[in-house]
């Protein structure tokens, strides 16, 4: 019997141990923050004049874009985070903000296909599960506003998740679509009017990097690109370092210290 009471005696120790009673349990449960370097080559892309691209030539990063997604997901459900869901022009829509159950019913699709039974021959109808989740992302952005002090200062205002798209025929990438987004640090709307959307993509092995920064000329006074050319002048290419960090309790993602220098000698890329 002493030894029973012993042996529970010290299982009850190591249990204290292993929590931290410093903390609730909300914030136990809760993803630790992510934090990311990245360190890019990038170029001014203006082959479409409707687009100010700055084209990812290389990338490189500390961490796994994967396990921000996921964090960004996963907030998206917890109703700590201000999400809004997608215009008919594919644009986020302050009108229609979504609570956790209409985010789920808004990415909730279901399809009827005919399908043959190869015992019998016969036709049935079968119901197809296409609703979008976590494994279906495939494209993930960053909207910011740009302002210039000492440097380059990149502010985050609103993250999308959503799927790339391609022709069906040629398998040519189209682009992508967003199916909903998500507000971060001092909400979706900026009084910046110099804002650029860093874009992120999974490639054909899921591995997400960082592909390029676009936004439409009409949706931006001065992008990045512009803002680089006017402070290194005309350059075919640019170094660009920078960390990321999310914090998943506060709903912020911070960019810090960016620093963006002109490549004087390409051709050693």
């Amino acid at each position: 019997m002493n030894k029973l009471i012993y042996a529970t005696v010290i299982m009850l120790a190591l249990a204290a141990c292993g929590n931290d009673s410093s903390k609730s349990l909300d914030e136990q449960e809760r993803p630790a923050d992510w934090k990311a370097n990245f360190e890019l080559v990038v170029t001014l892309d203006s082959t479409d004049d409707d687009l100010i691209d700055l084209h990812v030539v290389s990338s490189k990063q500390s961490q796994s874009l994967s396990e921000l997604i996921d964090q960004v997901y996963d907030l998206s459900f917890s109703g700590d985070a201000d999400v809004f869901g997608s215009s008919l022009f594919g644009e986020i829509d302050l009108e229609n903000k979504l609570e956790p159950k209409s985010l789920l019913e808004s990415l909730e699709f279901y399809d009827t296909v005919y399908v043959e039974d190869l015992i019998t021959g016969e036709t049935k109808d079968t119901v197809v599960d296409l609703s979008f989740n976590k494994s279906a992302i495939t494209a993930f952005t960053i909207l910011f506003s740009i302002s210039e002090d000492q440097s380059i200062v990149l502010s985050p205002t609103v993250l999308s998740i959503g799927k790339q798209k391609f022709n069906e025929q040629t398998g040519e990438y189209r682009g992508y679509s967003d199916k909903f987004f998500v507000a971060v640090n001092d909400g979706p709307e900026s009084s910046n009017e110099n804002l650029d959307k860093m874009i992120v993509l999974s490639d054909s092995l899921g591995q997400f990097h960082v592909s390029s920064f676009r936004i439409y000329y009409e949706d931006t006074k001065q992008g990045l690109g512009e803002t680089i050319s006017k402070l290194y002048g005309d350059h075919d290419l640019f170094d660009m370092k920078f960390s990321l960090e999310f914090d998943y309790s506060q709903s912020k993602l911070t960019f810090k210290n960016v620093v963006i220098s002109p490549i004087e000698n390409p051709n050693i890329i």
